[in-house]
């Protein structure tokens, strides 16, 4: 499977950020990619059951336990129409630097162990395949937002992570369920499990012989109280 300009935008207006991408696939399943990006010379080749390489040299993703910590890219807002916009902003809102842009460019990156995430919806398969081998023999992993396998028949959603902390994690907002940190207060641990984007200050106040817990941020919140423990 050919695509001979992923990231036809940049391509357009001089953005070396595109790439050709060059994919085999067996039943279904990617086993071959190859990123091919012309102006900088690079060249990304990923075999099933392989260490990926990077013009010839092996390459590693690297370590994120936790989203806080975690680079993480996207190609464009009008990937994300209606609903999903704001599912993957409560990611981008969670990671610690998040930027737009990257086409193929950003699974390369992540590759070699220089961004943690890349999340993407609204592509074709051509758009995937290639990348699939490159980023699982780098160590990483790609799936849909619902943690399926990529290939013939599968969403035109995907998350890429080096990390399987962080794909989970990264999931788990994509799909609605966000898990916040635990706060302590005299003594009282409080950990909110919701279901609205993660926020990102917190107002504790002593309410009623317990403390009250409100997140704000964004018009969403999640209220709960917890008794004082003895």
């Amino acid at each position: 499977m050919l695509d001979p300009i992923d990231g036809t935008k940049s391509f357009i207006t001089g953005m070396p950020v595109f790439g050709t991408l060059i994919s085999l696939l067996h039943r279904g399943r990617p086993v071959l990619g190859i990123i091919d990006q012309p102006i900088s010379g690079e060249r990304w080749l990923g075999v099933d059951g392989q260490p990926s390489t990077h013009n010839g040299r092996p390459i590693r993703v690297r370590a994120c336990d936790e989203l806080a910590k975690a680079y993480m890219y996207s190609t464009a807002p009008i990937m994300f129409p209606g609903a999903l916009e704001g599912r993957h902003r409560r990611l981008a809102d969670a990671v610690k630097l998040f930027r737009w842009g990257g086409d193929c460019y950003g699974y390369g990156l992540l590759s070699l162990g220089l961004c943690d995430l890349v999340v993407e919806a609204a592509l074709q398969l051509y758009d995937y395949c290639a990348l699939v081998p490159v980023v699982r023999g780098a160590g990483g992993i790609i799936t849909d937002w619902n943690g399926g396998a990529l290939g013939l028949g599968s969403e035109n959603t995907v998350i890429a992570a080096g990390d399987a902390r962080t794909h989970a994690a990264a999931m788990r907002l994509l799909t609605g369920e966000a898990a916040l940190p635990a706060a302590g207060l005299g003594g009282v641990q409080v950990q909110v499990l919701a279901q609205r984007r993660p926020q990102r200050r917190q107002r504790l106040d002593r309410q009623r012989g317990g403390f009250a817990v409100e997140l704000e941020g964004n018009g969403d919140r999640v209220f709960h109280t917890w008794p004082l423990s003895q």
